[in-house]
């Protein structure tokens, strides 16, 4: 070895070192050398992996590698930062990495670090620019193996005499093409994709479907005593069929169309394949016996293959689906419920759902109980798969004491994860459709059975999981059930069973609590269907539970009110019953009392803040309870203490997520200073014309001053500094989200109609004053002069910090957040007017930069260019806009907003040359052309309307803003139309009447710029708006 191999050993050894000083050493030298990109270090990385040293520095150099690799292909992903450095890394993994994984064949952990590289380099580079795996594996592997094998299955005996070295070599290239098809999986069908893979298919097809078969065979037809050779040919059989379903997921089934018989009896084959009993008694006592058994991750990889025909390629697969649906139904009939079986019972669920719901022509219906296989596969799954997968495992109500959070994930629905019982309840709901008369009785006197049982939990929640899946005719995860069968059989299971159940004592754990929690979760499913007043009684129940219950029902109950907050108008057989809707909407002012005490039961058990689906009420609750101005500040006080208590503990993303979410819907409601100050002066000026009711409101008298006004800003600001300082870059995109809403509640030039025909300066200094002025006495207005210039010393420095190149060029999500705090300041830039060159120098130095890296998104930057034009002067324009248009103008032709920020740029006779000079006129107008041929917002109809107005006026002699308009008219015909048709009310929208303004509604004040704009032109009177 080198000098340099031994001092990068070293440093890999002690990474790993219980010397604290020495690792992190370490740990600096080997970031410094990862950082360097040297081909010569990613070469002794590989030269490491590949040795025969036992040190644990070989697998913190597989880690190494992975990492490097990663980085690099995301930095050549991104075009103005991938480097000439990048490359040559990935030159070199892709020179290295398949030798390294033959060479690690039986080393498994090792191996899957190499085979991670494999898949993220096949993503971008297999097979156009890299072959290799295909050539060598292929040529040296896979196809002198399976002349080898097939010679020696003449003979029993033979089969254990290949040579152990080959079959790992094997098993390993076998691995590696898995890897590098897994690019195909549930990919979209492109011209360049097809003809890779067609040439991939030409070269590879054959010789894995023949090891495939073969080993298929062999597990088959010679039990196996050794459990390496099992596992050998196991893993040979899998990876071959995993590598034939991924060729599955694009459409090409002409490639297979030859063998698709002998494929479909190399899969009934596999689903004969036991496990084997030495496999068994030789697991390692630290393996995971609830991982999927080698059998079973095969006849998973059968199910997914099946899955693709009975869903893409029906016409092909017609003439199998008979045998293939009895054969897999007599697979899982077999199969115990274990948890290493889980995902054969999920996948193979999934198939049978597909086959029961298709119109397969009447004699080849898997499940048509006129035919005699259709029959008995028909009794099968009603007699055995049904009864025996809709029960609870025994692990599963473990969870409910040990792990309840993992349960709730897997049982409620609409989680990410497709479970067995979500795919057998669909299965039921499929079946009963199309059998009613055969499936409908059988299954209805199974649930009979199991209401029966009394008060045996696992019995009653059998009997709600078979209502639940009867009772269904469709459903979708957002709104639950959408129609429904058997009303009567649902409401009388309501009255008899849900509510008494729900009114009783709640038990304190175990399997007493799943009953409640599983009755929440029908209600939750049914919620379209129940009436309003048995809604708001089980709504109360779950109220009392959320903050009285224990074990799994308080997340279930939570679950079932934010679904009911969100409950639109309730379907029926005739549209909508809109009545449902205002009654229910009339009970949610009751559910933001509880809002509070939700805020208590979180923050004094911050453990409870684990629970998703308690944040996610308290999120529901935030985003539409209106708190009283007086104890706004203390209650969102309490809140941000409790999320920096979690967050900076780098703990769940997701929850993480809700509760910046819950922030950021608090803050929407922070107080203004236009408020502080008119409260300021009522306080001096009591309001003797205050009705009476008024006058008795509990916090009628209560205040919200400058002063605490200021203190809130400051303690906020505090906060989401403190984050964005910290090295958990995951907070900054929430971070910077609440700072631009809590910069929206300061006064903009927007604040007051009567200022919108001024220039920006005059709007500005009249803004200032008019506040100012809100004070009525020389005291008051004092105290309105310091608080803004408080506000203008605390968010000064941190803006110009923020607006650093670092912070506009570190990721994609905190330069968009970044990009909507510029939005929220640009128009009230007046609070900084000693500072508006340099503020808006670094703004534009770093926005710059951030844009042309592809950090900030084309509709955030129109809306900023928006902004911009409207809030400045045109004197201020003349030297800040070209340079605006220079950066934005060339890349924003095909978004709407753009088309708002053009009104002001056509404005200026000299402005539309700096815009010929980057895009052209013309461009820009076709660019608006294109607009009008699909669906437009409202604001841009506006927009688009005032700009042909605009342009038609200074450039008389171009033709395309004719073509606009009427481009636009056809849009808003069609509209209307389509509104007439809905029996909706139209907008009023036509030549003269800009009316339909007012109704815009945008958090980002794209209606208020170009309010202004409309005035500024007079194209509008200010008294219309």
């Amino acid at each position: 070895m080198s000098s340099l191999s031994n001092e990068v050993l070293r440093a890999l050894d002690s990474i790993c070192s219980s010397n604290v000083e020495q690792m992190k050493r370490a740990e600096r030298e080997l970031t410094a050398w990862g950082s360097s990109k040297d081909p010569n270090y990613i070469k002794i990385l590989f030269e490491i992996v590949n040795g025969e040293s036992t040190s644990p520095g070989r697998l913190v150099a597989c880690i190494q590698l992975r990492n490097i690799v990663k980085r690099s292909l995301g930095e050549l992903q991104n075009l103005e930062t991938g480097a000439a450095q990048d490359e040559a890394v990935m030159k070199v993994a892709m020179d290295e990495v398949v030798g390294s994984c033959v060479k690690l064949s039986g080393q498994e952990q090792l191996l899957s670090y190499m085979l991670e590289i494999v898949k993220l380099v096949a993503e971008d580079y297999f097979p156009q620019d890299w072959p290799e795996p295909l050539s060598y594996l292929m040529t040296n592997l896979v196809v002198p193996f399976y002349t080898t094998a097939s010679e020696a299955i003449g003979d029993p005996a033979g089969i254990s005499k290949i040579d152990p070295v080959v079959m790992e070599k094997t098993v390993a290239a076998f691995l590696v093409l898995k890897a590098c098809f897994s690019k195909y999986d549930y990919v979209g069908s492109t011209p360049e994709l097809l003809s890779n893979l067609a040439k991939v298919l030409h070269f590879c097809q054959t010789p894995i479907l023949n090891c495939f078969k073969l080993a298929a065979v062999v597990l088959v037809k010679f039990p196996m005593v050794d459990v390496k050779v099992y596992q050998w040919w196991m893993s040979i059989c899998t990876s071959a069929l995993q590598c034939i379903v991924s060729f599955h997921h694009v459409d090409l089934p002409e490639y297979f169309e030859d063998h698709l018989q002998e494929l479909m009896e190399v899969v009934s084959h596999c689903f004969l394949v036991s496990v084997s009993e030495s496999y068994m008694d030789q697991i390692p006592p630290g393996k995971n016996a609830d991982s999927p058994y080698a059998s079973d991750l095969l006849k998973t990889a059968c199910c997914k293959l099946l899955y693709c025909y009975v869903s893409r390629y029906t016409d092909e697969f017609l003439p199998y689906i008979v045998n293939m649906t009895v054969d897999l139904v007599n697979c899982l009939d077999k199969l115990p419920v274990e948890p290493h079986t889980e995902d054969v019972f999920t996948h193979g669920l999934d198939v049978l759902k597909k086959a029961a719901y298709y119109r397969w022509p009447e004699d080849v219906y898997p499940f048509n109980p006129n035919t005699e296989a259709g029959s008995a596969t028909l009794r099968t799954v009603l007699n055995g798969i049904i009864p025996k997968l809709m029960l609870l495992k025994a692990d599963d109500l473990q969870d409910i004491e040990d792990d309840p959070m993992q349960f709730i994930q897997r049982d409620i629905e609409g989680q990410q994860r497709v479970t067995r019982r979500e795919n057998l309840r669909e299965l039921i709901t499929t079946l009963i459709t199309r059998q009613p008369t055969v499936v409908g009785p059988q299954l209805v006197a199974l649930c009979g059975r199991c209401i029966s049982q009394g008060t045996d939990p696992l019995s009653q929640e059998c009997a709600c999981f078979l209502l639940s899946a009867i009772c269904t005719e469709t459903q979708t995860r957002a709104r639950g059930v959408t129609k429904i069968r058997g009303e009567e059989d649902m409401m009388r299971f309501i009255d008899s069973k849900v509510l008494p159940t729900l009114l009783s004592p709640a038990v304190a754990s175990g399997a007493g609590s799943l009953i409640h929690a599983t009755y929440f979760k029908f209600a939750t499913l049914f919620r379209n269907f129940i009436p309003v007043e048995y809604l708001e009684a089980i709504a109360d129940i779950a109220v009392q539970k959320v903050v009285e219950g224990t074990s799994i029902v308080p997340s279930y109950a939570a679950d079932y009110l934010t679904h009911v907050m969100a409950l639109k108008q309730k379907p029926n057989g005739d549209g909508y019953a809109s009545e449902s809707y205002i009654r229910i909407n009339s009970y949610i002012p009751k559910l933001c009392l509880t809002l509070p005490v939700v805020v208590d039961v979180l923050a004094n058990d911050l453990e409870k803040i684990e629970d998703e689906f308690l944040v996610k009420y308290f999120w529901s609750l935030a985003a539409v309870c209106p708190l009283p101005p007086a104890d706004y500040i203390s209650f969102l006080k309490k809140v941000l203490d409790m999320v920096r208590s979690y967050v900076l503990k780098g703990r769940n993303p997701r929850i993480r997520h809700f509760l910046f979410e819950i922030v950021g819907s608090l803050v929407k409601q922070a107080p203004t200073i236009q408020g502080a100050v008119g409260m300021t002066a009522n306080a001096a000026t009591p309001n003797t014309s205050a009705t009476s009711s008024q006058q008795s409101s509990p916090s009628a008298g209560k205040r919200v001053g400058l002063a605490d006004l200021v203190q809130f800003h400051a303690y906020v600001a505090t906060i989401l500094e403190e984050m964005l300082q910290s090295e958990e870059t995951g907070l900054h995109p929430y971070c910077y989200q609440i700072l631009a809403g809590l910069i929206q509640t300061l006064p903009s030039i927007y604040t007051m109609d009567e200022f919108y025909a001024l220039d920006p300066p005059q709007a500005m200094t009249s803004t200032t004053t008019k506040l100012t002025n809100l004070g009525q006495d020389q005291t008051a207005a004092q105290d309105v002069g310091s608080s803004l210039s408080a506000l203008k010393q605390l968010y000064f420095p941190m803006l110009q910090g923020l607006m650093s190149q670092s912070k506009w060029t570190s990721d994609v999500a905190s330069a968009n957040g970044l990009s909507e705090c510029v939005c929220a300041y640009i128009p009230r830039i007046f609070l900084y007017d000693d500072a508006r060159e340099p503020m808006m120098k670094s703004f534009l130095d770093g926005f710059n930069i951030a844009f042309h890296q592809r950090r900030v998104s084309k509709q955030l930057s129109s809306k900023i260019l928006l902004h911009v034009l409207a809030s400045f002067s045109p004197t201020e324009l003349g030297s800040w806009t070209p340079k605006i248009i220079g950066i934005l103008m060339p890349q924003m032709m095909d978004t709407s907003s753009m088309v708002a920020a053009c009104i002001c740029i056509l404005q200026y006779p000299t402005l539309v040359e700096v815009v010929n000079q980057n895009c052209g006129l013309d461009s820009l107008l076709r660019s608006m052309l294109k607009i009008c041929d699909r669906p437009i917002a409202l604001h841009d109809k506006f927009a688009i309307k005032l700009a042909c107005d605009v342009i038609a006026a200074n450039h008389k002699e171009r033709d395309l803003p004719r073509q606009i308009y009427d481009a636009l008219q056809k849009n808003i015909t069609i509209e209307r139309k389509q509104r007439e048709e809905q029996q909706l009310t139209d907008q009023n929208f036509d030549d003269t009447s800009y009316n339909v303004l007012a109704s815009v509604r945008d958090i980002s004040g794209t209606k208020n710029a170009i309010r202004r704009i409309l005035v500024n032109k007079q194209l509008v009177d200010l008294a219309s708006l």
